[in-house]
């Protein structure tokens, strides 16, 4: 990520409304473009589904990038994120399963939920994403992203399966 310095990653800090998950990072990314930093931003990181950018006038045209996981090891680390220890169960993980928010979460990622007929959703995927690489296979997207750039990317090799992003120092 040193090509696109400075970087910022939105989190969520506590001070959010106590909806759930999905609000909460609407109101982080909302509260984030208020922010001076937002003005010197160059790559803003986060896990952000289309709407929560596009609910935001400042975001709305960004050019956009993303990885994407496994579709149950990233529905698993969602639950064991979003639970109470003593909540990791199996039974708990298959209620939060069934909720809708977690429900084609690739697709609420990549489109708004007014865009799911397939010629829709492409369309506005081919305007807004530069990029859409996959985690499992994060060194060949990064080499490839950095290619797009016009960059060889100094990257270190990393498992699919580690937090650390190669991208981090």
């Amino acid at each position: 990520a040193d090509a696109l310095q400075p970087d910022y990653m939105v989190t969520l800090k506590g001070t959010e409304r106590g909806g759930n998950y999905d609000e909460k990072v609407q109101d982080a990314v909302q509260a984030f473009c208020k922010d001076d930093d937002f003005q010197r931003a160059r790559l803003i990181t986060g896990h952000f589904k289309a709407f929560q950018l596009d609910s935001v006038d400042a975001m709305k045209n960004a050019h956009r990038l993303t990885m994407l996981r496994d579709p149950v090891d990233r529905l698993l680390s969602d639950f064991k994120a979003q639970s109470e220890p003593k909540a990791i169960t199996a039974p708990g993980f298959l209620e939060f399963a069934k909720k809708p928010m977690n429900q084609n979460v690739f697709l609420q990622y990549l489109c708004p939920k007014s865009l799911w007929k397939p010629k829709d959703c492409t369309e506005y995927m081919l305007d807004r994403y530069s990029f859409i690489g996959s985690w499992e296979d994060a060194n060949l997207s990064l080499k490839m992203f950095y290619s797009l750039l016009g960059m060889r990317g100094n990257l270190k090799p990393v498992e699919p399966d580690t937090a650390r992003s190669p991208l981090q120092k």
